[in-house]
């Protein structure tokens, strides 16, 4: 019963913290999003999303190229990679442009597709 409590409180913790509502509604303060720290975070992200396309296409050449590496775990590899490398493409912009702006200013239908992206792609190649 402990458990579960704890992870009721834990939802409504995060439900109910105005810093989440305002994240979700677009109530964001300036002081929150300063040039200074857009650009910090905008590269850091930037970096992050472009070693992760690297590093997954590094991956699926690699096992494409070496004869060696094609083995049947190696296979369930290059899957994670690709997903890996499908979200980093689809995904990680548009999720860099929120957090700089604080906003979401792509429409809601775009929306509702990067939101099913981000949640299809990764089982669809789990299931692979």
């Amino acid at each position: 019963m402990l458990y579960n409590s704890n992870i009721t409180d834990l939802f409504w913790i995060l439900h109910n913290n105005s810093g989440f509502d305002n994240y979700i509604h677009g109530n964001n303060t300036s002081e929150s999003h300063t040039p200074l720290r857009n650009a910090i975070v905008g590269l850091i992200l930037c970096i992050l999303a472009l070693c992760a396309c690297v590093g997954n296409i590094l991956v699926i050449l690699s096992v494409f190229t070496n004869r060696r590496l094609r083995t049947v775990t190696n296979c369930f590899i290059v899957s994670l990679a690709a997903s890996d490398l499908c979200v980093s493409i689809l995904v990680m912009p548009l999720g860099i442009m929120v957090e700089l702006t604080g906003e979401w200013m792509f429409g809601s239908v775009l929306c509702e597709i990067w939101v099913s992206i981000n949640l299809a792609i990764p089982l669809l190649y789990v299931d692979v």
